[in-house]
């Protein structure tokens, strides 16, 4: 079973960024760990982010960490970095899933749909006025995504980002709500339930299997950067 949680105490946020330092830097080796003396991944996204945290509920241990930046009109969201784009456009309103890291012993996809969770209802809940979510994955997993319900539209092409080849994609969040409502109805009651603990029978696969656009054949994270990849 896990645990989720909004994390706004600097302890908190420093635990994550050393989630992030585990698997973006020392794992994966997408940032040069030498960069990063104090083993802290952050960037200058961080300080306008809000900050969620995933920890195993039997060992305490923190296992995932993801971010939502949110363009107030000071600065660019950190997308506009992707080599399809370029800094002039336009993210003003708008806010970005981030820096998702999940250790690699948590890689089934259920960490990945409980932290989903608490971004989408700080979402709704928070940014309801604001325009698009964005975020950039890979091609696969952006189908997997939009077969929970999402409808997510890549808005530029794929390039190679981050040593992988990355999609740009975006949704309206004011239709975000109704078309998981329509295109997988159980997810949808399931994102509106608590946020805080998740039980083990609550699984990505089982969701992935209620969706109008549901493709059938098992999917198998394991050792797979998929589940990691959103920047």
């Amino acid at each position: 079973m896990y645990h989720f949680e909004h994390v706004v105490s600097p302890a908190g946020r420093k635990t994550a960024f050393r989630l992030r330092y585990e698997v973006y830097c020392k794992e994966k080796r997408w940032l040069d760990p030498e960069e990063y003396s104090d083993m802290q991944e952050k960037d200058e996204h961080d300080r306008k982010s809000e900050t969620f945290l995933a920890y195993d509920s039997d060992s305490g241990q923190p296992i995932g960490t993801a971010r939502l930046i949110i363009d107030d009109g000071a600065a660019p969201l950190h997308i506009v970095k992707h080599p399809a784009l370029d800094n002039s456009f336009n993210t003003v309103n708008s806010v970005e899933i981030s820096r998702m890291a999940i250790l690699a012993s948590a890689r089934q996809g259920n960490v990945f749909i409980g932290l989903i969770r608490m971004l989408f209802r700080h979402i709704l809940e928070h940014c309801g006025d604001f325009d698009y979510i964005y975020f950039s994955v890979e091609e696969r997993f952006l189908k997997k995504v939009n077969q929970l319900g999402f409808e997510f539209i890549p808005f530029a092409s794929t390039a190679l980002w981050y040593c992988d080849q990355l999609v740009p994609a975006r949704q309206v969040i004011s239709e975000m709500d109704n078309c998981v409502k329509r295109n997988n109805p159980e997810f949808n009651r399931w994102l509106w339930q608590n946020t805080s603990a998740m039980a083990d029978d609550e699984t990505f696969i089982y969701f992935l299997g209620k969706g109008r656009k549901a493709d059938k054949r098992v999917f198998k994270e394991k050792s797979s950067r998929a589940a990691l990849c959103i920047n």
